[in-house]
């Protein structure tokens, strides 16, 4: 776990250098415990995605 650990960290600190106000993920049974130490929490989240245009919208 010692590498998730490392990367996650880093992701999670890009996040917050960059704005974001959170990160969501979509964990395993087995990646909960890391991501609970990093101070995570289990929520249920639904999603609904479709294709992005070509045109970026800001």
């Amino acid at each position: 776990m010692v590498i998730g650990s490392a990367i996650t960290r880093a992701l999670i600190d890009s996040a917050r250098r960059q704005g974001y106000p959170r990160v969501d993920l979509h964990a395993t049974r087995a990646g909960c415990p890391l991501y609970e130490q990093l101070g995570f929490r289990a929520t249920n989240q639904m999603r609904l995605e479709w294709k992005r245009s070509s045109r970026r919208h800001r």
